[in-house]
């Protein structure tokens, strides 16, 4: 598993990669990653935020699931906001469940290609 990093109202937190398991497992408690896989355009934003809430607190912000989402309302309705758009957020969600996954023939022909 990789290091996660986030960001959350102009500071970065990461979860180190010993730590990556522990938290996966708390944000499956909450949703799958087969679950996020349809929501196709209706994304459940309390639950995003809920997720990205509990990643950050793991990281050691100090937020709240109600601060995230605030945040994440803001951005989707263009207002100006420090927070994380919403996109940003279901992304780290994907990547943390996702940390422990093989990489795709994609992935590793891009890796490739660009270290070349």
């Amino acid at each position: 598993m990789q290091p996660i990093t986030m960001k959350w109202r102009g500071a970065e937190y990461t979860i180190p990669a010993s730590r990556a398991f522990e938290i996966g497992e708390r944000l499956e408690r909450i949703v799958t990653i087969g679950e996020i896989g349809s929501w196709g355009e209706k994304v459940p934003f309390y639950t995003v935020a809920r997720c990205y809430a509990e990643m950050l607190s793991y990281a050691g912000a100090k937020v709240t699931k109600e601060d995230v989402f605030t945040d994440i309302m803001s951005g989707l309705k263009g207002a100006a906001s420090e927070g994380i758009p919403a996109v940003e957020a279901v992304f780290a969600l994907v990547g943390c469940l996702m940390g422990g996954a093989p990489a795709t023939d994609e992935t590793e022909t891009d890796t490739k290609t660009s270290a070349s």
